[in-house]
């Protein structure tokens, strides 16, 4: 049995690990800079801390939230409605390429509707049927 494939296995893999960060597009920076002028607006109304909001969003220490609202991490989408959960504000108040909810259809609103209505074991596999689908040729695009 060769090990050729396996060597080829470890170095693209760590070959990947070192590879440079995509920078930030200007969508990226007013994002941040939305997410941090939200929280500095609503912090203290709402009685967050960043603590709190890890915990909110999932995260396991609160370093991710600092990244967050520094604009050193990208948000994910799963980050961005937890964000607009915890701020009480419409994603697209954070992330502008959302623009206005109002440009929702009613059977988007219907679906939408439906698919909040799942569980969350049933809404990691229409997550996955729709990312299948939505663009089966280039599924790397639409990772989580």
């Amino acid at each position: 049995m060769s090990i050729a494939p396996l060597i080829e296995g470890v170095i693209s893999h760590t070959h990947s690990e070192h590879m440079p960060r995509r920078p930030f597009s200007d969508s990226d920076l007013a994002t941040a800079a939305n997410l941090k002028r939200l929280w500095k607006a609503r912090q203290a109304e709402l009685g967050l801390t960043q603590e709190g909001a890890a915990e909110a969003l999932g995260a396991k220490t609160q370093g991710l939230v600092w990244q967050h609202l520094e604009g050193r991490t990208r948000l994910t989408l799963d980050h961005l409605i937890g964000w607009s959960r915890l701020l009480r504000v419409s994603p697209g108040e954070i992330d502008p390429r959302l623009g206005d909810a109002s440009s929702v259809t009613p059977a988007e609103r219907v679906h939408l509707d439906l698919y909040r209505r799942l569980s969350a074991e049933d809404r990691a596999m229409v997550d996955g049927m729709v990312r299948r689908m939505a663009d089966p040729l280039f599924p790397q695009r639409l990772k989580p």
